[in-house]
């Protein structure tokens, strides 16, 4: 917690916790809120020495699987959806449309 030094108020409160599985190293998980501010909630999710890794921040959803598949999310209808890069790659951004590479060629642009 943290209060201002004039008004004595209070200005920021967080709630968090976390939990670790098998010697911290097959599953981790941790949860922040932000209870006064506007800095919302934090969720992640990390199993198997962090090969895979799940974070939601305020809704937008990230998702990396090594060796190379990615997956973002965004509150305002961005998607992303990536293997190895751009061997095959899929983007909808709301204000440009969809986009797609196969074989690090683009086939699809807005």
């Amino acid at each position: 917690m943290k209060f201002d030094v004039v008004t004595h108020e209070k200005v920021y409160d967080n709630e968090a916790w976390s939990f670790s599985g098998l010697i911290f190293l097959l599953y981790q998980c941790s949860f922040s809120k932000d209870i006064i501010g506007n800095n919302g909630t934090k969720v992640r999710h990390q199993a198997l020495l962090n090969m895979w890794d799940w974070e939601e921040k305020n809704g937008d959803v990230s998702l990396d699987v090594f060796p190379g598949f990615t997956y973002d999310s965004k509150t305002n209808g961005y998607t992303k959806t990536s293997f190895f890069w751009r061997l095959f790659r899929y983007e909808n951004a709301p204000e440009k449309g969809p986009s797609a590479d196969f074989l690090f060629i683009p086939i699809m642009r807005p």
